[in-house]
């Protein structure tokens, strides 16, 4: 992951899409750990992983998912205008459908994780 070339980065986002990484949560998880380096890619793995209905994603890893996206939009600066309009898009679909959706989940970003979303 140490590409040098904007394009070469671009291109990565694509190619991990199209191998359906984002199915993989470990794999989102670790590229979330690298985002300040690689923030279209990470913004590419996250929304899609939080939008499409084959991930199923535990509590801890759903709010790490949510914190990223906000860390991400927070460090706007590093993200193209399609990343941050991604971001955008998928946090707020993401809020309003599955797995966000639970009473539960929503219980928990309101009452104890609200300064994750409020950022």
């Amino acid at each position: 992951l140490k590409w040098k070339e904007e394009e070469v980065r671009k291109r990565a986002g694509l190619v991990s899409l199209r191998a359906e990484l984002h199915l993989k949560t470990r794999v989102v998880l670790h590229i979330v750990e690298t985002k300040q380096d690689f923030p279209e890619l990470a913004v590419a793995l996250v929304t899609k992983n939080l939008m499409d209905p084959r991930v199923k994603l535990d509590l801890p890893d759903l709010l790490t998912m949510l914190s990223a996206l906000t860390d991400l939009l927070q460090m706007g600066s590093v993200l193209s205008v399609a990343g941050v309009k991604r971001s955008a898009v998928a946090l707020a679909l993401c809020l309003k459908r599955e797995p966000c959706a639970k009473a539960s989940v929503r219980s928990v970003l309101t009452q104890k994780e609200y300064d994750r979303l409020s950022a």
